[in-house]
């Protein structure tokens, strides 16, 4: 009788781990945008002489950017990635009313997500990239 529940119990865990495995993890699936106090995207390694760059750009429409974190699906963990390329990516710090911050930064079809590396099924870098390079253009208009 033992051994049947040691077999059900490992069954029902090798099955858990593959649909967790087969579906990924969405960080932020859930996410609504009042949740968020606000967001900013900071840039890669600054060129030197360029300290404007070193400021943030601020994000306004917190909803357009909870609607492209919700798309995040992970699916494994990474070592790491060869940081030249992050450093191409943009970065979002989020900041919840909650109190608590969170980073993110994309690029191809890794997610750095608090400084952890995640290969994703699908590659939400194009779409935060190009969110990014709006608002920035945005702020340069300004």
């Amino acid at each position: 009788m033992e051994r049947i529940k040691a077999v059900l119990l490992l069954t029902v865990i090798v099955v858990a781990f593959g649909l967790y495995t087969a579906w990924g993890m969405r960080p932020f699936a859930g996410l609504r945008a009042e949740w968020i106090d606000g967001a900013e995207i900071l840039p890669g390694i600054p060129v030197e002489g360029t300290e404007e760059l070193m400021q943030g750009v601020l994000v306004d429409d917190t909803e357009r950017l909870a609607s492209l974190l919700r798309e995040i699906v992970l699916e494994r963990p990474l070592q790491q990635i060869d940081q030249e390329l992050a450093d191409q990516a943009a970065t979002y710090w989020i900041y919840f009313k909650d109190g608590t911050r969170r980073s993110v930064t994309a690029y191809d079809s890794v997610v750095i997500l608090d400084g952890g590396y995640w290969q994703c099924r699908n590659v939400p870098s194009e779409e935060l990239n190009q969110y990014a390079d709006y608002l920035k253009k945005q702020k340069l208009k300004e």
